[in-house]
């Protein structure tokens, strides 16, 4: 295996990624883009929001096979095989219900990734797998299916070394903050025991308390349960309600949180009076409550996700306009990481005026608003 000078890597049969790939066409702007990348490409990186799960660094195990590790996770990538008529089994993805299916190999799973490499140019998904495969584990071929076989051994045993375990990815990132993406009833003992090994500063949890905001979201009452339990607050009320994620929201600052993160389907922040606001939960209690009521109970708590960061000093992080699960029937088979998010209009201006309005000017408040496109 070489080097290029450009860090790079190449396999014995010369593939290699154009340095200048995702640099603008026109050649004086691309040269200012080499430029900044040259002076910024060392840096160390702060990632404020990664989708890590918290138990994979505690555990620090070495990763599965290249299935495991590439495929079955990958919602987009899911989608796009599931397009071109892979069935949704033939991917190895476990059934909510736990019927039994007969898993297919691994190796299997990665032959039919690699025959479909090619309906993959151009999308987001084709670009970072380009880059993983060449730049981090180096192989020698581009996917195919006369390759497919060859890079499943070569990904396996990289894989399989110390050097590919999940701390030591993060020391070869160079990740000075690693923020990791955690529910609101997170236990947090993954992030205990990162800190008691050492890691406290460096790997951080991010409070995402989405599903306790959506009173219409199918696993809401239990979600429900299980704060009352992970706050220790008898959660039959509004107030109490209120309560139990401010607590939440103290316990992830104690374990070192910067920011919360919010994947609502809108950017609305219209607040209620608290006396709405608690006939509408109590409407939800008794699995009442209308998709109109819950649609203005969302934005309403987005509002008090601001109210409490002017108080803890959370970052909020907004990033709406995404319908999850659009197949339903996907999604009540497999879960709601494989029934296809895709994004849809969203409006800021208006939507955000009213969370602008209370905390726009709070010395405490920090919101960055992402747009899915």
């Amino acid at each position: 295996m070489t080097e290029r000078t450009d860090g790079d890597r190449t396999g014995p049969t010369g593939w290699t990624l154009h340095p200048d790939r995702v640099f603008p066409a026109e050649a004086t702007t691309r040269e200012f883009a080499r430029t900044i990348y040259a002076e910024t490409r060392e840096l160390p990186l702060v990632s404020m929001h990664g989708h890590v799960d918290a138990g994979v660094l505690a555990a620090d195990a070495p990763f599965g096979n290249p299935a495991e590790v590439f495929v079955v996770p990958d919602h987009y990538l899911v989608r796009m095989l599931i397009a071109q008529g892979v069935a949704p089994d033939a991917l190895g993805l476990p059934r909510l219900d736990g019927a039994a299916t007969s898993a297919p190999d691994p190796r299997e799973v990665w032959r039919t990734l690699c025959s479909h490499w090619h309906v993959f140019r151009g999308t987001p998904t084709r670009y970072w797998l380009e880059h993983a495969l060449v730049t981090e584990l180096g192989v020698s071929a581009p996917p195919s299916a006369q390759t497919a076989d060859l890079l499943y051994d070569e990904i396996s045993g990289r894989l399989a070394t110390d050097a590919y375990r999940p701390l030591a990815l993060v020391e070869r990132f160079r990740l000075e903050l690693l923020a990791t993406t955690d529910a609101a009833t997170a236990t947090l003992d993954d992030h205990a025991a990162l800190a008691a090994k050492g890691w406290g500063g460096r790997i951080v949890p991010t409070f995402r308390p989405d599903d306790l905001l959506h009173v219409d979201h199918p696993a809401w009452r239990a979600d429900l349960d299980l704060l009352a339990e992970r706050s220790g607050i008898a959660v039959d009320s509004y107030r109490r309600f209120v309560e139990a994620l401010e607590q939440r929201r103290a316990a992830f600052v104690a374990a070192g949180a910067r920011a919360t993160d919010h994947g609502h389907r809108s950017a609305d922040t219209t607040p209620m009076s608290e006396a709405e606001a608690g006939r509408v939960f109590d409407a939800a209690l008794r699995r009442q409550a209308t998709q109109a009521e819950a649609t203005a109970f969302a934005a309403h708590m987005l509002f008090e996700m601001a109210r409490m960061s002017t108080q803890d000093g959370l970052t909020m992080q907004l990033h709406p306009g995404v319908l999850r699960s659009h197949s339903s029937r996907v999604a009540a088979t497999y879960g709601p990481d494989i029934g296809y998010d895709i994004p849809v209009a969203a409006e800021f201006t208006r939507a955000l005026r009213p969370l602008l309005d209370a905390f726009g000017h709070h010395p405490r408040l920090r919101l960055v608003v992402f747009t899915v496109d």
